[in-house]
Parts: C-alpha cells; structure tokens; sequence
C-alpha cells in the first residue's frame, strides 16, 4: 500500500507542475513488494491490482531498495518525538543521495550472490554471517574482470597483441594467467620482492562499466586524487587502455571535485561616481570621517578629524578634543582656512557610523549645516548601513590607524 500511495503521489505532483518528462526514483525498504513490482507473475487479487496500477502510473521509473535504518519516511510512519527528528535523516536522507546517481548503491553485489549461493548449497552446517570477507570480495572480482574480458577478448587481442602501441613503438604482450584473467607483463619480472604492487597487471579496456567503476573507487579512496596521482594508483594492479582518457572522463562527473573546480561569480566592476573623476582642484571634493578615540598622556580623549580629498587622494588631518558641534566646526574651519572652500563634503552619518561612535549622537547636525549653508557647502550623506559607500575615505583611516 505505501508503494501505491506513494505512485500515486507522486503522478499528482507531477501532473500538477506539468512535468511529463520527469525521470523518478522511488527508494522502498520493502523488498518483498520490490520483487512483486519487478516480477510478472500471478499473485492474489489484492497484490495484483495493487502491482497493476503501480507499474501503470511509475511507467518508465525506477524502483530501487533502501535500508530501513537510511528511510527516512520510517520516522513518520513508526513516529518520534521532536528532539529524534532534529538528530535524524529526516532533513537531508542518506548522504549519497547527495551524490550523482552513478555513485548511488547499486542493491545486491556479486559478493552477495555468491555468498547467497553457497549458503543455500550448506545442508547441515551453519550458514555464513551477513559481512562479506576479503577472499570473497576478491573471488567476486575476479569473476567481474573475467566476464569483462571474455566480452572483449577479441577486440583485446586484436588491438594489443597484433599492433603497437599507440604510443609505443613496442608491442604489448599479453597472456592469460592460471585463473583465466588476461594480463600484461611488464619490465619489472625480475623484481624479487612482496608487495601490493603487480608485476603482471590486469588488462582492461576502456570503455566499461567495471572500469568507471574501478576507478571511482580508488578515486574516493584517495580523497579524490588528480588524474595523474589516480593513473599511477591504478598502475598498481591494472593496465587500462588509454587510461589517461577514461580517468578524466570518470572525474569530469565527480560532483565532489565540482564543488571546489568551480569559479565563484565575479561580477563586473562597477564604474566610479561622477564626483570621483570629475576635473576640480583639491580638495573640492571631500569627505569625512572621524577616527579614534587616542589617550594623551596625561589620559584624555582625542579624535582625529580626516578629511580627504575625493579626486586626488590628499588627505589632511585635524585633532578634535570632543565629538560636539562647536570641536567638530573649528576643525572644519580650520580645513577652509588651509586648503580653501570645499564645493560638497560627504560624511558617514549611517547607523553604522553611530555604532562605532555611541557619542555621534551629541553633534548638532542643524546647527552645522546652517554654518556651512553661506559658504554654500553642498553636504551628501551615505545611505545608513552602507558603509563601502564611504570606502574611498575609510581606507585612508585605516592607513592613518596603522601609522599609529
């Protein structure tokens, strides 16, 4: 019934979103009703209408297993409390689901066949456990290479045997070893020593699923190691033809290797302000910013008043010995009477501005512009909490900070 129900949830879904072409993956811990979903034989009525109108509405999907520990629909339907459902699966599923589905589990193993198999054969003496041991992950690969090349043993030896290398001028010689696996002597027989590394390596071709398969593994093994470290991994034990061509190919499609091959988005620079690359004298154009507080000696407070010049990048410094309107007035006057009457000052009266500075909030901002407003100063204010606005005189206050 949750196999149903979950057909026919998920034909509503897209019906409703309009995707005809949508591929779907159904993921059930049942394997009972997997083998009735995938095997056309006669079952009671209620299964058969059941498996009728699954195969009808999941035409061209696919239904894979899942273990009950990694389903994640478990939780509802056993039920937990909200503390469970916040350490769970339940946010993100299993992890290679993450995963492209080339990396997905692929259900039952050849190990697993095998081992199925001779338990089955066992009459009177006990049955193995469920954990696969070395030796039959090794016989159930050699098994898989044998069937690889028996496919393409033909292919094999004409391209190998018969002609050069592609990129050799010697020829690659080849021979089948007592367990009928087709191998390539290398020029290293005389070497006396044991080790992991095989003097007889395990021909195969190109274009297989066994090798992709291969080579994906001792790719996450190795922490997802370049095509160079991964064809001298694999030289160890294999000889792939035009190995180079088939490691790239498998590592193009790592999406692990995407995530950190990928280009972050640059965005165009933007162009500077009018009053930035407009023709003034200096310090026409100025802006603002207080730096500070510095202690005296004798341990009062000071400020530095940094004015700027917006084309040139002058700058001219003034000490304040308060954060009021009448210390702030002198040093601007003291400015006017230096370097000459600016046309628009720009200040920094954000609330970021206000943060740094608690005591901002004492100046008197009617009273200064009413100062400024007969020498006819035009005063801008950045935008409040938009502080690269002001970026062109900040970094001279941290230039003049690190002076100190």
């Amino acid at each position: 019934m949750a196999c149903c129900i979950g057909s026919r949830l998920a034909n509503s879904i897209v019906n409703a979103l309009n995707l005809p072409n949508l591929r779907i993956t159904f993921w059930s811990d049942s394997t009972t009703a997997l083998w009735w979903i995938k095997e056309k034989r006669s079952w009671s009525v209620f299964v058969e209408n059941r498996v009728k109108e699954i195969r009808q509405l999941t035409r061209g999907h696919l239904w894979k297993h899942v273990p009950g520990n990694l389903n994640i629909a478990d939780l509802l339907s056993r039920g937990c409390s909200p503390r469970q459902m916040l350490f769970s699966r339940w946010w993100e599923g299993p992890l290679w689901l993450r995963e492209s589905p080339e990396y997905w589990p692929l259900g039952e193993t050849p190990g697993d066949s095998r081992k199925f198999v001779n338990n089955c054969t066992l009459l009177n003496e006990k049955c193995k456990d469920s954990e696969l041991s070395q030796s039959e992950i090794e016989n159930s690969e050699k098994k898989l290479i044998r069937l690889v090349q028996s496919v393409r043993s033909v292919q094999i030896h004409i391209r190998l045997v018969h002609l050069p290398d592609a990129k050799s001028s010697n020829y690659i010689e080849t021979y089948i070893d007592d367990e009928g696996i087709l191998r390539v002597k290398t020029k290293i027989l005389n070497r006396d020593d044991e080790g992991s590394f095989l003097y007889f390596l395990i021909l195969l071709p190109e274009k297989c699923e066994l090798t992709k398969l291969l080579i994906r593994d001792v790719h996450k093994k190795n922490c997802h190691a370049g095509i160079q470290m991964m064809q001298c991994l694999l030289r160890e034990r294999y000889w792939i033809i035009r190995a180079r061509k088939a490691i790239k190919n498998v590592l193009y499609n790592c999406i692990f290797c995407k995530r950190f091959k990928v280009k972050s988005l640059s965005s165009e620079p933007t162009p500077l302000p009018p009053d930035r690359v407009t023709d003034c004298a200096p310090f026409e154009i100025v802006g603002i910013d207080l730096a500070g507080p510095l202690f005296l000696k004798d341990g009062r407070k000071v400020w530095i008043t940094l004015f700027t010049c917006a084309v040139y990048r002058a700058i001219h410094l003034e000490l304040v010995n308060s954060l009021t309107s009448d210390a702030f007035l002198l040093a601007l006057r003291c400015f006017i009477a230096r370097r000459g009457r600016p046309r628009t000052i720009y200040w920094d009266n954000g609330t970021n501005f206000r943060g740094a500075f608690n005591d901002l909030s004492k100046l008197n901002w009617s009273k200064i512009v009413e100062e400024t407003r007969t020498p006819k100063i035009l005063w801008k204010f950045i935008p409040p909490t938009a502080a690269w606005w002001g970026g062109w005189w900040e970094r001279l206050v941290r230039t003049v900070k690190e002076l100190f």
